[in-house]
């Protein structure tokens, strides 16, 4: 493996740094799912372009960024958008952000 492209374990560590919840639940929000959102109470909000290794969202509707915080008393992690293989990005970038919510402790999708 290239030790210079971006691994997961980094943007997971840049996550957890973002706050003391740790959820095993995450959710991703995808096109017209963006006022999902708003039912969140959110401890932290964090642009995808700030954690290395996340693609830039493509696609009109999808925020691109990772929220924290808790639906219903759940702790949860959201992906408010994401990218499309589609949109001409490699299957490992497509599946980057997936691979570090696992890197975070989450089980759940």
């Amino acid at each position: 493996m290239n030790t210079s492209e971006p691994q997961p374990k980094r943007a997971a560590e840049k996550i957890r740094k973002s706050s003391k919840l740790r959820p095993r639940l995450a959710i991703i929000l995808g096109s017209g799912f963006h006022h999902f959102a708003a039912e969140l109470e959110v401890e932290t909000a964090i642009p995808f372009t700030k954690l290395p290794g996340f693609p830039r969202t493509g696609v009109k509707g999808h925020a691109g960024e990772l929220l924290v915080g808790r639906l219903g008393g759940t702790p949860v992690l959201v992906l408010n958008g994401r990218v499309h293989y589609y949109e001409g990005v490699s299957m490992s970038d497509a599946t980057f952000p997936v691979r570090a919510l696992a890197a975070c402790g989450v089980t759940s999708c």
